[in-house]
């Protein structure tokens, strides 16, 4: 075996050597932004959720709002509420 054909076959394992760690260092990545994307897309529901209480919740505070100034309406007290009980329930046949 001459010497080139040594520092081919040395070069041959060098390069075949860092082809697998490029490789296994790319999979090791892959894998770990795909787990990235998987708790993007969850907070993305997250903050949509978060976001339609926030508007569910402006709108009604502003409703209050409008019917206190605007219309003066007020809670009733305690007093001025009358339960009013269920009707009587039907007679089975």
């Amino acid at each position: 075996m001459s010497i080139s054909n040594l520092i081919l076959f040395i070069l041959l394992l060098v390069f075949s050597l860092s082809l697998v760690t490029a490789q296994q260092t790319h999979r090791a990545l892959f894998n770990l932004m795909q787990k990235e994307k998987r708790l993007t897309e969850l907070l993305d529901t997250e903050y949509d959720k978060f976001q339609i209480e926030l508007e569910k919740d402006i709108k009604s505070s502003r409703v209050e709002r409008v019917a206190k100034e605007k219309l003066a309406m007020r809670f009733p007290s305690s007093t001025r509420i009358q339960l009013i009980p269920p009707p009587p329930a039907l007679p089975t046949p």
